[in-house]
């Protein structure tokens, strides 16, 4: 296994699990790409690049991005709805029908 393959492996097992979809993970992606034969490096960079939040640190959001006057609390509310689904767990459709 070359270098690269082995970097992107163990990219692929720090990187944390999506709660909210458990059946797809980007862990899985990243695995597969180091199992190919034709992983390059910019796919390493990317990976390591998005593990250090490093668009996040280079590109500073505005006041004016995170809170938009057409809907000052739109983020906020998207939040509390991810958290909400995060803590219910998986409901039937007769629970949702009837906010159970």
């Amino acid at each position: 296994m070359s270098r690269i393959s082995t970097t992107l492996q163990q990219i692929a097992q720090a990187w944390p699990r999506d709660a909210l979809r458990p059946t797809i993970q980007f862990s899985q992606v990243l695995v597969f790409l180091a199992s190919s034969d034709s992983v390059k490096f910019r796919a390493v960079a990317a990976a390591r690049a998005l593990t250090e939040n490093r668009g996040k640190n280079q590109f500073s959001l505005t006041e004016k991005m995170t809170i938009p006057s057409s809907s000052p609390d739109h983020y906020t509310r998207l939040l509390d709805g991810l958290e909400k689904s995060l803590n219910r767990g998986r409901r039937s459709w007769i629970e949702r029908l009837f906010s159970l």
